[in-house]
């Protein structure tokens, strides 16, 4: 994301959600990484002028802070290492 990464499920400490995006790097989170396995779970990412925040199932896991105005970029959906998913619909509204 905006040249960087977020992970949940991070192989170090599968609790922490993490964030190295350039406009947020550093604002982990810990006890807020862990997306259930062998269920679908569903991840929603607010992007707005001021926050991202990052929910899954609806739950609200974390919030950066930064200046994300006017920001532009792609934006993907990977697996890390040796891990794996199962994607069911992406989607971007702007």
């Amino acid at each position: 994301m905006f040249g960087g990464e977020v992970i949940f499920n991070w192989e170090v400490r599968s609790n922490e959600f993490r964030c190295d995006i350039p406009l947020a790097r550093g604002q982990h989170k810990r006890g807020a990484g862990n997306v259930p396995r062998g269920i679908w779970s569903e991840i929603t990412i607010d992007v707005k002028d001021r926050e991202i925040a990052f929910y899954v199932n609806g739950e609200l896991r974390h919030t950066v802070r930064g200046n994300f105005r006017g920001i532009s970029t792609k934006i993907g959906v990977t697996p890390c290492g040796d891990g794996s998913f199962w994607l069911s619909d992406f989607g971007v509204v702007k």
